[in-house]
């Protein structure tokens, strides 16, 4: 069938979809009545609140220990509740089990960080997620349909065995009726990206959807091998699961002349906000509500939920850096410019000081060779590793740590090594770790 043909076909086939989300109210996901969001906050805040008090023994304990009320009078009294960390949920994972009958999912996070956090989603929490980027996308001018090209792929999340194949079979088949092509976004060998070189321009489509990173090291190993993307309809290309910032924007945008957008969301929280055409972060402000604090870095994010989920979150602290942050009066934030990495990925050296590893990648933004990199810390040893396309000539390497030490001088007079590597560590999602503490 052609595309034109399937484009139809999808379409019929999303309509249930976009019923459910214009059901969910994701189409308000963006209140700019100031009187109304308040209100509307405030109010699920309270409902959200009450019933977790009423089901989850982890939130009644919680209640009780850090002495807080039954209902919320206002929403510059909620700035100053405590932060809740993953790490609480973690110690008490016997009492994030919910009183209900409903019918729920067990999810886990992915576990990036080495500490996944097990727990329950209700089947509309995913109902809301497509609402609320359905909504959002058609602000870019994406809507079901489109034909995209999806660089998402995780073969090894079907299993093993015939049960595997068929699932793989049945995802292809969806794929296949949305409009949509997928490639494997987690092999980042020169035999899988020259495929998806080859398959993205026969493809020729409206819309990418690609993890960060991979789409980045994708860009960087097209230019070093002389493939050029030669469609000729491409919309935008939205990027998730993973912060990509302005200047690796550009260069993406640059080698497909298009537009790049953000997705910004975790396995925990699910979407929290969503880059439009101003090339800022939306916050979802009918499902979520974030406010930030400063660690000493920077502004961390902390999200609240406004719907009754399995396992809701109250100023839950995420680790993401936000930038250029705005406010309302009491904190919460609207949009923000940048996601500029995570806490967990802040190096402290022995004097103190601290850098994030992100800011590494000017290492080996100039190099075309450089499909990914990830620092390992061994005590006082770093071990940074960087994914080739081909080997590194001398020059190339002596301007990385020309790099290395303007990024951190102090690093100079530690032992830090330069390893070339055909795959790095990934957590169990797929994703390459960024930093991994021996």
């Amino acid at each position: 069938m052609k595309f034109k043909g399937r484009k139809i076909l999808a379409r019929l086939f999303r309509i249930p979809a976009i019923i459910r989300g214009l059901e969910e109210g994701g189409v308000n996901w963006r209140l700019t009545d100031e009187a109304q969001r308040d209100r509307m906050q405030l109010n699920a805040l309270n409902d959200v609140w009450r019933d977790a008090v009423d089901n989850i023994p982890f939130y009644k304990w919680w209640k009780e220990l850090h002495h807080l009320p039954d209902k919320i009078l206002s929403l510059e009294d909620y700035a100053k509740w405590p932060i809740l960390k993953k790490s609480d949920l973690q110690a008490h994972s016997e009492m994030l089990r919910r009183k209900t009958d409903r019918r729920f999912h067990q999810s886990v996070t992915s576990g990036a960080t080495g500490e996944p956090l097990h727990f329950g989603t209700f089947p509309e929490q995913g109902r809301r997620v497509s609402a609320s980027m359905l909504m959002a996308r058609a602000g870019l001018g994406v809507f079901p349909g489109d034909r995209i090209f999806l660089f998402w792929g995780h073969r090894h999340f079907f299993g093993q065995g015939f049960k595997a194949k068929w699932r793989f079979f049945l995802r292809r088949l969806k794929d296949w009726l949305n409009n949509t092509f997928r490639a494997d976004a987690c092999d980042l060998s020169p035999e899988n990206l020259s495929f998806v070189g080859r398959k993205i321009n026969r493809f020729n489509p409206e819309v990418i959807i690609a993890y960060s990173g991979s789409l980045l090291a994708f860009v960087r190993f097209a230019k070093e091998r002389g493939i050029s993307f030669s469609g000729n309809c491409l919309k935008c290309i939205i990027c998730t699961a993973g912060p990509l910032l302005k200047n690796e924007r550009n260069e993406v945008s640059t080698f497909f002349e298009a537009p790049v957008y953000m997705e910004y969301g975790a396995m925990d929280t699910g979407q929290m906000a969503y880059m439009q055409k101003d090339g800022r972060y939306h916050v979802f402000q009918h499902y979520r509500m974030l406010h930030t604090f400063n660690d000493g870095v920077a502004d961390v994010n902390l999200t609240t939920s406004l719907t009754k989920d399995y396992l809701p979150f109250f100023r839950y602290y995420v680790g993401d850096y936000l930038t250029d942050c705005r406010h309302t009066s009491d904190g919460r934030v609207l949009d923000f410019s940048e996601v500029w990495g995570r806490g967990s990925d802040v190096i402290t050296l022995p004097s103190g000081n601290k850098f994030q590893v992100v800011t590494f990648m000017v290492c080996v933004e100039e190099c075309a060779k450089a499909l990914a990199y990830q620092l390992i810390r061994k005590g006082d040893k770093f071990v940074f590793c960087v994914q080739t396309s081909s080997p590194l000539t001398a020059e190339e390497r002596a301007h990385f740590f020309d790099c290395a030490y303007a990024v951190a001088p102090e690093i100079r007079q530690l032992d830090m090594v330069l390893v070339e590597k055909d795959e790095l560590i990934k957590a169990p999602s797929g994703k390459i770790r960024l930093l991994i503490e021996e």
